[in-house]
């Protein structure tokens, strides 16, 4: 499994309190313009993270490497989010399953970036 698929999963999981379609939708479009070669770039149109555009990248290992940076750090946040919120206000109840489901992917994003330095 490569990277951006296995990352795009983990961001899956972590849609359980309420989410659309569109919040597990990410692209890189290749695009042609006024005869110039093409370029690549990552989008992300959902509600949890709104709307994503990265710059163009020359190749399309660069605007795959910048979502998978960017899917990175919003996995990051979204458990921060989940953990902190838990028994909060939000009255989002985490089971203990959960909780440790969320701690296996937090540790696994993270070592994700130590491979990459």
């Amino acid at each position: 499994m490569n990277e951006l698929t296995k990352l795009t999963g983990y961001w899956y999981e972590l849609m359980i309190d309420h989410h659309k379609d569109r919040d597990c939708h990410w692209y890189i479009v290749e695009k042609h313009s006024y005869g110039e070669p093409p370029v690549w770039y990552a989008q992300h149109y959902g509600y949890i993270l709104d709307e994503i555009y990265s710059p163009d990248f020359p190749t399309y290992e660069g605007a795959a490497n910048w979502l998978i940076n960017r899917l990175k750090r919003a996995i990051k946040v979204e458990i921060d989010s989940l953990m902190v919120y838990s028994g909060d206000s939000y009255d989002l109840k985490l089971t203990r399953e959960q909780i440790d489901r969320f701690l296996v992917i937090r540790r696994d994003v993270a070592v994700y970036d130590r491979e990459k330095t």
